[in-house]
């Protein structure tokens, strides 16, 4: 190929007559850098929901047919102002190079042919290509759609298997924030983050988008079309941010509590799991008691309905609720934390599922009720729940854990606050978690088992852990009916250690000598009781 190749995916928002002028300064910038731009678009605003509408009641095949159009109508419109402008374009029949499967609503592409017809078709070419995302056909010629996220794939898909310079994912205000602005006013843009990272966030891009760009590490921007220092790049190789990155929010979800006494923990399982699959309906969390299983969901195919009939045919009891799903990212620090918190209380968000997950990035993610007007604990097992996050914001705050620290932390229930611990303190740190109750110990282990800082232990909290002291903090998650002495002289000189009473409030203690303590008292917090022997 003569020419290095740049992909730009712009979305529907961004065609808009005030926006033009940038739009042609950006792409007549690509070409006077000596690159063919590849411009991949998706649907006006409003255009796809138009459309859904009047595909209410088809199937999946035809509403896919019906729905296609809004992007083949934008490649058009953007050919249109791209002549005008005297910058030579033509429109390009996706649905001769993306080959899927027969997934409707959802489709995967099947990679070997659709690279090559990439390859062949798109690398020859002397005008500018400008393709409808989202679009696919299967081999037997019937169209298909790629589902949430779908014109970020079709360029993610097109940028890697043509090998691009970069993908630019162009947007009117341009970059990843750390919070939504809306929401959160001191909210700033992430100027890198890791493919990993933007797996997990769920809402800056698609993984399937992500998948393709990971196989010959090909950078994405997402980049301000007005501003280029507002961008984000994505890349596995792109320069890390130390703390926290991004605070995302995912809705059009459904959560799924299913419970039978009668059936075994893995019969159930697979029994739901198989409904899930048979009707083609992405599973997003699975969260598990021994005879409850809370399944978050994608309902981007409308088939949780189906999903729920199905399931309530094979097992006693199931409900069924619209929920939406927020995630914290990276090496966060209390204030992200507080941020994080922040977003759960003007959302009015009641807390349902709370998790710490993966290797490369920790994610705390919370799953809410649309409807829900309370910021409130989480049950776990035999009465016991987690604290609000609120709470919990409001104790780490005091707590103020710092890197290389050893910390106990007392109730550790879960293991979500051991593993916000275990961030703060890094690989230099360690965090003790003591907990008394056999069956959470179990569930925190597995949460945690790939966190190499973390120890958790099963034991009585109160009389903490004499073995591994002094602590420079020590953290309770549960109402003592006093200090403990034994918790106070494992406390290391300078130490800090943050603890509920029953009396209904929070307390810092600071030891200041092996025989001096000073203490603040915070009131207005209710826990479930220590449990002591």
């Amino acid at each position: 190929m003569s020419k290095k190749i740049i992909v730009n995916k712009f979305g529907g928002g961004i065609l808009k007559k005030e926006l033009i002028p940038f739009i042609e300064k950006r792409i007549q910038e690509q070409i006077d850098g000596g690159y063919l731009p590849v411009i991949v678009v998706s649907a006006l605003p409003g255009v796809t929901d138009s459309l859904l509408k009047k595909a209410s009641g088809k199937s999946l095949q035809i509403k896919d047919k019906i729905i296609s159009m809004g992007e083949k109508e934008s490649a058009q419109i953007m050919t249109k102002y791209l002549c005008d402008l005297g910058i030579q374009a033509q429109v390009i029949n996706i649905e001769e190079i993306i080959v899927t499967d027969d997934n409707f609503g959802n489709a995967n592409i099947i990679y070997k042919l659709s690279e090559k017809n990439v390859q062949e078709k798109l690398t020859s070419l002397e005008k500018i290509p400008v393709i409808p995302g989202f679009i696919g056909k299967t081999k037997n010629g019937l169209t298909t759609t790629l589902g949430r996220g779908g014109t970020d794939t079709t360029a993610c898909f097109i940028g890697a298997a043509i090998k691009a310079k970069k993908i630019i994912l162009w947007k009117d205000v341009g970059g990843v924030f750390s919070a939504d602005p809306k929401i959160i006013k001191n909210a700033k843009t992430i100027p890198f983050i890791n493919y990993q990272e933007a797996e997990e966030a769920g809402k800056i891009i698609h993984d399937k988008a992500i998948q393709y760009v990971k196989i010959h590490n090909t950078s994405i921007e997402i980049s301000s079309l007005v501003n280029l220092k507002n961008k984000t790049k994505i890349g596995e190789k792109v320069k890390q941010n130390k703390g926290a990155k991004i605070v995302s929010y995912k809705k059009d979800l459904v959560l799924f509590i299913v419970t039978d006494e009668s059936k075994k923990e893995n019969d159930m399982l697979y029994i739901v799991s198989e409904v899930f699959h048979k009707n083609k309906v992405d599973i997003i969390l699975i969260s598990n008691t021994r005879y409850s299983l809370q399944i978050v969901a994608d309902n981007m195919t409308g088939m949780a309905d189906k999903v729920f009939k199905e399931i309530n045919e094979k097992v006693k009891n199931v409900e069924i609720y619209p929920v939406s799903m927020i995630y914290l990212i990276g090496n966060f620090n209390v204030y992200d934390v507080n941020n994080f918190n922040e977003m759960l209380i003007k959302m009015k968000a009641d807390l349902e599922i709370s998790a710490f997950l993966y290797k490369n990035c920790t994610r705390l993610e919370a799953v809410i009720k649309e409807d829900s007007q309370k910021d409130v604990a989480l049950p776990t097992f035999e009465g016991q729940t987690i604290s609000q996050p609120y709470t919990v914001a409001f104790m780490l705050e005091l707590l103020q854990p710092k890197s290389g620290q050893k910390i106990l932390d007392v109730g550790s229930g879960s293991g979500w606050v051991s593993a916000i611990l275990a961030e703060m303190v890094g690989q230099k740190g360690k965090v003790y978690g003591i907990e008394k109750l056999k069956e959470l110990v179990n569930f925190s282990r597995d949460n945690l088992k790939k966190y190499n800082n973390i120890e958790i232990i099963l034991g009585d909290g109160a009389k903490g852990l004499s073995d591994k002291a002094p602590f420079d903090r020590i953290h309770v998650a549960a109402a003592a009916q006093s200090v403990p002495k034994a918790l106070q002289d494992q406390l290391k000189i300078g130490g800090r250690m943050v603890i509920p009473t029953k009396n209904e409030d929070i307390r810092l203690i600071v030891k200041k000598s092996k025989t001096k303590y000073t203490e603040r008292i915070y009131p207005g917090f209710v826990f479930v009781p220590l449990i002591e022997e």
